[in-house]
């Protein structure tokens, strides 16, 4: 499994393109469509899915395009509904450019979606909006906004709530240890380093 991060738009959000010999998935995508769409066509990758972690405008900015591109189908969270369908709820009309849109699936706790031969598990972690979700592939999980790096997700936006997200680290303390944490923003980090150094997984 080849796992792209790119990481080049004003909010420094991590736009992940997940692959399996020539089938890809694209998580949160944003930034520049000429980097995504030129990392896919060089490598001759068919886009299987778009998936979201969450609805916020610094993570959903190039999903109508590149759905209209692709022919690939949008997921998010049917919690995060009413935020891809407002600019406003999403915040994206602070950015240089407002995005809303319809997602063609909304999956829910636990569905289970396939990239080649490894299922994709999709795990509901509310807290930075209602419909937040961590992606796990393998041994990767793709935390969105829930998870960085020493840290967490604000919980200030609409949506969001400190003691859900910090029920959502709960869960995810409960998951393999040895999963590589791939978050919507920062570097990367192994959810056992996380589990015991992130002063937010102590509380």
């Amino acid at each position: 499994m080849d796992i792209k991060i790119i990481n080049n738009n004003s909010m420094g959000t991590n736009t992940y393109i997940v692959s399996i010999e020539k089938e890809a998935i694209v998580i949160d995508p944003v930034g520049s469509m000429n980097t995504v769409l030129d990392y896919i066509e060089k490598n001759e990758l068919q886009v299987k899915y778009i998936l979201l972690t969450h609805g916020h405008g610094d993570h959903i900015g190039l999903v109508p395009e590149l759905k209209e591109i692709t022919g690939a189908p949008i997921y998010v969270h049917s919690e995060d509904e009413e935020m891809i369908n407002d600019s406003l709820i999403n915040l994206s009309v602070h950015f240089e450019k407002t995005v809303s849109f319809k997602s063609d699936y909304y999956y829910d706790h636990k569905d289970d979606l396939k990239l080649g031969e490894e299922t994709i598990t999709i795990i509901h972690t509310p807290g930075h909006t209602k419909g937040s979700v961590c992606i796990q592939i393998g041994d990767s999980l793709f935390t969105g906004d829930t998870l960085f790096k020493g840290s967490i997700g604000r919980t200030d936006f609409y949506g969001g709530d400190y003691n859900t997200i910090i029920q959502s680290l709960n869960n995810i303390k409960t998951l393999d240890s040895n999963l590589k944490v791939y978050p919507g923003h920062g570097p990367s980090s192994q959810l056992s380093t996380e589990c015991t150094t992130n002063p937010y997984f102590q509380l």
